[in-house]
């Protein structure tokens, strides 16, 4: 392990020798956060600066970048230098690498042990898997990356709560014995989805359209630049321009009913007023087409920036040692299983081990918990609020059942929802999924 670390599965932090060091204002921890999310790959430029930026970025976003990264370089490990070729933070072909020695990060070393554990599991050393276990999962302090929002981060947090989750799941049924499962087989290997720019027309095009789309309103005297207006703000899904386009329109309507239709042998002065409005319009419209066509789209609440698109994981040239390289969420031996899948090995698990799938908090979503049971509801101990969530219950019929669980006991099976004639039986088959009974106390 060397001088630096890194923990990402909580609050995001550097430590040099032990001390905990200021990473410095939100914009640098985004773009360090994202080299540490793929840590000993290749990540360009852009991708960094769409990690930096939650909204549009501006036109000088890769020498801000630049200028962070020289920030960070000197924090990760200060003696190391251009001229010795031996930065942890290095430049190729437009791309930055963060050199992670194994072990520096919580992140790895949670990927390590979770992959040795199920490793140790298949071969009948519970035991020490359970230990392994436990060591990876002390290393979570809060929820990865807390203080940083956008698709980036929010991917990574969704794929690394699952992670955690197969591990707690895998501890649990160590500790109730059971024997591992036939691991499935790894899934291919990728590398984090950056997050880059739409691609933009070339220049050529770009300026055919924006002269055909300012010249609509100067051919069609102002009747149809509306229409260019509208089109764009479908395009981009602007309700800027949408407005624009409306108020246009407006104009047009103005402009005919109040000049164009009445027949008169001369022209007021309200009309004159008129239609020196619907000319300025007019202009307005053909030169507001030639910039907003073609332009990148704007951050707003219903248009993101970005898209997703995967990318070929990337081998380094640089490695001082073997790095095992987690992919988010990827250490577990089991990917996410569907909702459907997770009710049934939560049940199954409260089954076996009912004090393991209460400390999970298996069917109490409503309690702080990691563990993703796929949606499941604890029928003896959920409170109204909760079971009035299930498909066809009211709020009436879930206090009801709190009132039956006090007055009459706890409930053994589903079915004594019909029987005590709280629900209808018809409502049971669509509740028996979602439903769990966690052991009973008499």
């Amino acid at each position: 392990m060397g001088t630096v670390s890194y923990e990402v599965l909580g609050p995001l932090a550097v430590r040099r020798n032990g001390i905990r060091r200021d990473v410095g204002p939100e914009q640098r921890q985004r773009i360090l956060a994202a080299l540490l999310l793929r840590a000993n790959q290749a990540v360009p430029l852009t991708d960094l600066i769409a990690a930096a930026w939650v909204g549009r970025p501006p036109a000088d976003a890769d020498q801000v970048v630049s200028n962070h990264i020289a920030v960070l370089r000197d924090l990760v490990d200060p003696q190391r230098t251009v001229s010795t070729g031996e930065l942890l933070i290095t430049l190729a072909d437009g791309s930055y690498v963060l050199c992670v020695e194994p072990g520096d990060s919580d992140l790895d070393q949670f990927s390590r042990n979770v992959e040795r554990a199920e490793e140790l599991w298949a071969a009948g050393n519970g035991d020490e898997a359970g230990k392994l276990l436990r060591s990876a999962l002390a290393l979570w302090h809060g929820t990865p990356l807390e203080d940083l929002s956008g698709p980036l981060f929010d991917s990574a947090r969704q794929e690394l709560s699952a992670a955690r989750s197969n591990a707690q799941e895998s501890l649990a049924r160590i500790e109730a014995g059971q024997q591992a499962a036939t691991p499935a087989p790894p899934p291919a290997a990728y590398a984090a989805p950056p997050l880059v720019q739409a691609p933009e027309r070339s220049g050529a095009t770009l300026v055919v359209l924006k002269l055909l789309g300012a010249a609509v309103p100067v051919v069609t005297i102002g009747f149809l630049g509306w229409v260019v207006t509208a089109g764009v703000a479908i395009k981009q899904r602007s309700i800027a321009l949408g407005i624009s386009a409306a108020a246009y329109l407006a104009v047009v309507v103005w402009f005919t009913v109040y000049v164009m239709v009445p027949d008169g042998p001369e022209i007021s002065d309200g009309q004159g007023l008129v239609t020196l409005v619907y000319l300025l319009a007019g202009m307005a419209c053909s030169v507001q087409a030639a910039v907003v066509i073609g332009s990148p789209r704007r951050r707003g609440a219903l248009q993101p920036p970005y898209r997703l698109q995967p990318q070929a994981q990337y081998q380094p040239q640089y490695q001082a040692s073997p790095v095992h390289q987690p992919q988010y969420g990827a250490p577990a031996a089991y990917p996410p299983a569907p909702d459907a899948v997770r009710r049934q090995q939560a049940r199954e698990l409260a089954r076996t081990n009912p004090a393991a799938a209460r400390s999970l908090g298996i069917g109490r979503p409503d309690l702080p918990r990691q563990y993703d049971d796929g949606g499941l509801v604890d029928l003896n101990d959920a409170p109204a609020d909760l079971l009035d969530t299930l498909p066809g219950v009211t709020g009436k019929q879930a206090a009801a059942i709190v009132v039956s669980r006090a007055q009459q006991g706890r409930f053994r099976t589903v079915d004594e929802l019909s029987t005590r004639g709280l629900l209808p039986t018809h409502l049971l088959h669509e509740l028996a999924d979602r439903l769990v009974i966690i052991d009973i106390q008499d």
